[in-house]
């Protein structure tokens, strides 16, 4: 989005299909049917293939995300909650993340791995990251790291 020196570039005036899939056996990209407001970047992202899920946390968004967000200039936006993706429908849930950091700071960078052996359905882990101490937008090297 923000990558205006790319030939042929220009604008993207929609979010209306923010996230696509690649059909293997077609060999197409199709979109995902999307109720997004935000679509965020630098989240942390794992898959658990033998529940056919995908996850992706938190994240941000900036100016380069869409074309609604310009207004952001050179600040980020930390954004709370978790995409669960069902890749064998092709459908997602948005849920909350009360848990991390107490609910009120969500991170963008780090990793996200999935644990199968873990429970009975295996566990998610956060490792590392940044937060910020407020949910207002800011530069991202204000952010604290996770340890």
């Amino acid at each position: 989005m923000g990558n205006t020196s790319f030939p042929g570039w220009t604008a993207v005036q929609s979010s209306a299909t923010p996230m696509w899939s690649f059909d293997t056996e077609k060999r197409v990209w199709e979109p995902f049917s999307s109720n997004l407001q935000e679509t965020p970047n630098y989240g942390l992202s794992t898959e658990a293939p033998d529940q056919g899920l995908a996850f992706y946390l938190n994240g941000q968004i900036d100016n380069g995300t869409s074309y609604t967000t310009s207004w952001l200039g050179n600040n980020t936006l930390n954004l709370p909650g978790m995409v669960v993706l069902n890749l064998k429908n092709q459908t997602f849930e948005n849920i909350s993340t009360p848990g991390l950091l107490d609910g009120t700071y969500p991170r963008a960078g780090g990793s996200l791995e999935y644990m199968p052996n873990i429970g009975r359905n295996g566990v998610l882990v956060s490792l590392g990251g940044a937060y910020r101490n407020t949910s207002t937008p800011g530069n991202f090297s204000t952010q604290t790291l996770v340890c």
